[in-house]
């Protein structure tokens, strides 16, 4: 064999040794940032299953007290009283998200309608369901 074959035949050698190595290199490091996504893509949903989770409790409880309070007062409470105890409420617990609390007579009437802020902000009082 002649040194200008065995040259290129070196050459070709440590290439395509080069070339394996870097791809497999590549193949590694797409694995690994795929599972750093899966990773991050699986904390994150936990989290929001955890936060739902945890808002439905807090409005589980809401809705059970907002019952018994109504219930064991001796007449139905005012626009300002359940404003009062939604914010007594919000405040122990730590609920920041945004709530709406309405009372709907037999006829589908708003008669309340109450957030921690403001008493009927949408006018809806006295509002026919159906008009919606």
């Amino acid at each position: 064999m002649s040194k200008k074959l065995k040259y290129y035949l070196g050459v070709f050698l440590i290439s395509a040794i080069c070339g394996f190595l870097l791809y497999s290199l590549l193949d590694n490091y797409e694995a690994f940032e795929q599972q750093k996504i899966d990773a991050q893509l699986q904390k994150a949903h936990a989290e929001a299953i955890t936060n739902a989770k945890a808002g439905i409790e807090v409005y589980a409880s809401l809705v059970s007290g907002l019952k018994s309070y109504t219930k064991n007062s001796k007449e139905f409470p005012s626009e300002i009283e359940l404003q009062s105890y939604l914010n007594d409420f919000l405040k122990e617990t730590k609920f920041n998200d945004s709530i709406l609390i309405n009372f709907i007579d037999t006829n589908h009437v708003f008669k309340y309608v109450v957030t921690p802020k403001k008493i009927d902000p949408n006018n809806l009082k006295g509002r026919s369901v159906k008009s919606i």
